[in-house]
């Protein structure tokens, strides 16, 4: 019982451990994913800079709420924000991911990824590098 108890608390309660995955590290996609570890119950969110926003476009950026073993939504667990990103023009980019609570201004993120995005001239994407850093 107290095993179940305290997975629940963590379920609950756990860190967003904010790594990421990516959908396709090819140049053979016409979008690029980046999802990235999220816990909106606690007010983190990610949020992103672009270098040379002219290159790439976002298409779109949801949350998914994190489940449990049978696929339903678990309140205050960890999921994740999704971003995608299609390509512009040629080039490569380098897009910052920052975690943060939006109205602590100031401080540094708790959590940062960093990607360089090319885009081909036939219009298909990769990421071409990526790293994780905490403070």
């Amino acid at each position: 019982m107290a095993i179940i108890a305290l997975a629940a608390l963590w379920l609950v309660w756990g860190s967003a451990s904010p790594s990421h995955a990516l959908d396709s590290m090819d140049a053979n996609r016409e979008k690029v994913s980046i999802e990235l570890g999220s816990n909106a119950s606690t007010g983190y969110s990610w949020s992103y800079t672009v270098d040379k926003p002219d290159i790439i476009k976002e298409m779109s950026s949801r949350y998914v709420d994190g489940t449990v073993p049978r696929g339903h939504p678990l309140a205050g667990a960890p999921g994740k924000q999704v971003f995608v990103f299609t390509g512009q023009k040629p080039g490569k980019v380098l897009v910052t991911f920052s975690y943060a609570r939006p109205w602590e201004k100031g401080l540094e993120p708790a959590q940062s990824a960093v990607y360089i995005i090319e885009v081909y001239a036939d219009g298909r994407l990769a990421v071409v590098e990526s790293a994780d850093h905490a403070p």
